[in-house]
């Protein structure tokens, strides 16, 4: 008779998680994490976004950044 899976059998081999989050997404993000990038939370996209899903790029973050990397010391 079979075992529901809530109440599989503590011995079991685990099986390994093959979704896309797991295998890619999330050591992508702990690696740019690693480089220095920050993971900004939902709300603070939505801000950068202006409510506008299609703006894939967070233009003043981008904006700030350019600036501060491109300064021309005299």
């Amino acid at each position: 008779m079979l075992e529901p899976l809530s109440r599989a059998p503590e011995n079991r081999v685990n099986t390994p998680n093959f979704l896309e989050s797991h295998v890619s997404q999330i050591p992508a993000v702990q690696f740019l994490q690693q480089l220095g990038f920050a993971y900004l939370a939902t709300e603070e996209v939505a801000v950068e976004r202006r409510g506008k899903l299609g703006h894939v790029l967070l233009e003043g973050t981008l904006a700030a950044q350019l600036r501060r990397i491109n300064r021309v010391r005299a």
